[in-house]
């Protein structure tokens, strides 16, 4: 019988690197991937424009459910 103990934690850190590691390789083959994630900060202007963007968007869409999927339906 296999328990969590020392066989899992051994393994953690390499069941962990796999998919990021082809995720990674994905992405660079796609000329997506710019390094390491949460290495650029935003500054202060751009959160504030972002707030802005956000705060404009409608709380609640007003279009009926079926025409929500009628419009998800023609794309």
């Amino acid at each position: 019988m296999f328990t969590r103990g020392n066989l899992w934690q051994k393994d953690d850190a390499l069941t962990l690197s796999l998919p990021r590691a082809a995720l990674e390789r994905e992405a660079k083959a796609l000329g997506v991937y710019h390094g390491q994630p949460g290495k650029q900060r935003m500054t202060v202007e751009q959160m504030i424009a972002l707030g802005k963007k956000v705060t404009a968007l409608p709380l609640l869409d007003p279009r009926s459910p079926e025409e929500i999927i009628d419009d998800l339906n023609e794309r």
